[in-house]
């Protein structure tokens, strides 16, 4: 398996595949103020993203299509996945941490 890298870059999603002796570079959510991710540990292609404005959205193949995770607050400003349950926290603002099985 290539190594797969993922980044926020404030204005979408960078997802970085090694290929080749090189890297190619996919973005998604163009136009998204992204400011922070997480990657499920057990599956690669599953990523949640949280944004300045619109919640959390999640992929489940690798950043192609996202769809909404259903964070009542629009400013999520750091998220992460357990890799002892699955389950996923995103704090927000203002302050409140949710989480989701």
């Amino acid at each position: 398996m290539s190594a797969r890298l993922y980044a926020a870059t404030g204005s979408s999603v960078a997802r970085l595949d090694e290929a080749g002796g090189g890297w190619s570079v996919e973005l998604s959510l163009a136009g998204s103020p992204v400011l922070c991710l997480a990657v499920d540990p057990a599956d690669r292609d599953t990523v949640y993203a949280g944004l300045g404005e619109g919640g959390v959205r999640r992929t489940s193949d690798g950043g192609r299509t996202w769809v909404e995770s259903g964070v009542p607050e629009q400013q999520v400003f750091s998220i992460a996945v357990s890799p002892a349950d699955g389950a996923v926290y995103a704090g927000t603002a203002p302050r409140a941490r949710y989480r989701s099985d």
